[in-house]
């Protein structure tokens, strides 16, 4: 039967609700999909996107099998292609279909093929997943947050991953002369103790650890120390040098038991004081009993004594002589000096008191 129209005529009885085409001005009947008591959910139709289907909360649409359970019947399964090759490439925003392989395992590409880090450098990502299940190397892109921007760890087939540690306060990288400030962090140098040191690598270039003795103190080697009696060869030989202060004028006194440093003009000389020596002169009368003929001095560097009597004198070091408690004898007229830098009390008798004893006492 040819299209044709059909004519209506005005009556009574149920209304048959129709649309008019603002085309042509023909009549269609409308259809309402949805509750046919009430009208809800009905389905809404417009020009652009045509019937929209609203699948509801209980999700109506369903497979015949729950998760995990075996399948049967016929669930409603996800669709896609199944391809030994990449699919052919789609322009931005089409859909596409979902790539399996012949056995049913999806095919899946870690990231996308090329990226464009902060810096503009372009970065291919090669690595196809092999869709017959073989096992694909896969490069990651990995990424760090610098507060601000993301932008790609940088790294090469030379050196590897580059890591850069930063040199502000909280970083454990520090620039060289850089100022310290309280509080910085950084990390702390290990080292191993070693009571007895010896070596703990293998032979000479390797790496070595630094060695402490038992309280933390590090081991040094001092190369410019000579041992006891060796032998000096010039220009080859090493010496640790003498350090001294230059001072001319405000000469800086230290107290007993002190270290100080030897002083030097500006001119690099060394400072040295001679000694003041003098000698005092005393005369001792013979005695037939004990006298002091010198008498105890810290500052005494030396002392001669002559005796110049007819008589024996006995000398002793210390106090109260006598003829059995002496030190040495002297003959009349004989001469002693006083040995090993001894500076306490001389006393002295004579077998008779005859003459003197010249002494001299050297400060």
């Amino acid at each position: 039967m040819a299209d044709s129209t059909v004519d209506v005529t005005q009556g009574t009885g149920t209304s048959i609700d129709t649309r008019t085409e603002a085309t042509n001005g023909n009549h269609r009947q409308v259809v309402v999909i949805g509750d046919p008591d009430t009208n809800a959910g009905v389905a809404p139709v417009d020009a652009a996107a045509g019937l929209k289907v609203d699948l509801g909360a209980d999700n109506d649409i369903q497979g015949m099998a729950a998760h995990d359970a075996v399948a049967s019947g016929k669930p409603v399964l996800i669709g896609g292609r199944a391809a030994t090759s990449a699919p052919t490439a789609v322009a931005v925003g089409d859909a596409v279909q979902a790539w399996f392989g012949l056995n049913g395992q999806r095919a899946v590409a870690f990231g996308p093929t090329s990226f464009t880090a902060a810096d503009g450098v372009s970065n291919v990502v090669n690595g196809t997943p092999d869709v017959q299940g073989n096992v694909v190397r896969t490069p990651v892109r990995a990424e760090l947050y610098n507060g601000t921007t993301w932008d790609r760890i940088r790294g090469n087939a030379t050196n590897g991953l580059q890591v850069y540690s930063g040199v502000a306060a909280a970083d454990l990288g520090k620039a060289e002369d850089a100022a310290h400030t309280t509080g910085d962090t950084g990390v702390m140098a290990l080292a191993v103790r070693t009571d007895t040191l010896s070596a703990s690598s293998g032979t000479t270039g390797d790496y070595e650890a630094l060695h402490t003795d038992s309280i933390g103190a590090l081991f040094t080697r001092d190369t410019a120390t000579l041992v006891d009696d060796a032998a000096f060869t010039p220009a080859t030989s090493r010496v640790m040098p003498i350090g001294m202060q230059a001072d001319e004028t405000a000469t800086d006194s230290v107290d007993e038991g002190d270290i100080g440093a030897p002083r030097m003009t500006l001119n690099r000389k060394q400072i040295v004081t001679v000694r003041s020596i003098t000698g005092a002169l005393a005369n001792v009368a013979a005695s037939a009993t004990s006298v002091t003929v010198l008498a105890a001095n810290t500052s005494r560097e030396g002392a001669t004594i002559w005796n110049d009597s007819t008589a024996i004198l006995y000398l002793k070091f210390g106090a109260t002589a006598s003829v059995t408690s002496a030190t040495v004898k002297m003959i009349a007229d004989s001469y002693f000096e006083v040995p090993f830098g001894y500076t306490g009390i001389i006393d002295g008798i004579w077998a008779s008191a005859t003459g003197n004893a010249r002494v001299t006492e050297i400060t």
